[in-house]
């Protein structure tokens, strides 16, 4: 008997031990980008806790003419629930010439259109997109993303 209680002491201090960390509003506004389902869990986080503006850093290169099919997703339920994606660069652009006219608004369209596969499944996960507008921040002379800063409607 007394072995089943000092068990059963043991697993009650081990439970109490452990607690369900909730994250704060400046946890929740800065996230890191990585390709992994860690992001979409702590972005659908973010975004369901309403806050206002959460800025996404960049781990790494990333390419706005090669975006990463998980940040497209994102950005994809925006656009096709009437939100508005934007690009801002944050360097000077090239001078403009007759070879690189508009590649890289086009490149980056391209780089919005992620497969498609599984969008309905995934509404649920990414519904709380729909409340955001996006502003993208890429480097014009490398086309390198800085940052996403997803801004409440």
């Amino acid at each position: 008997m007394k072995q089943i209680l000092i068990c059963f002491l043991t697993i009650l201090f081990i439970i109490s031990c452990t607690s369900n960390q909730t994250k704060t509003k400046e946890e929740l506004a800065n996230l890191r980008f990585i390709d992994a389902e860690t992001f979409d869990k702590n972005l659908s986080e973010s975004m369901s806790s309403n806050s206002e503006n959460i800025t996404v850093s960049m781990i790494g290169k990333v390419s706005v003419n090669k975006m990463p099919e998980r940040l497209g997703k994102w950005l994809s339920i925006i656009t096709n629930k009437m939100g508005k994606v934007d690009f801002k660069s944050t360097t000077p652009a090239k001078p403009i010439n007759e070879r690189n006219t508009g590649s890289l608004a086009i490149s980056a369209v391209i780089g919005l259109l992620p497969s498609t596969y599984g969008f309905f499944k995934d509404e649920f996960f990414y519904g709380p997109a729909v409340n955001y507008d996006a502003i993208l921040y890429y480097q014009a002379d490398t086309g390198l993303l800085e940052k996403v800063i997803f801004i409440k409607k």
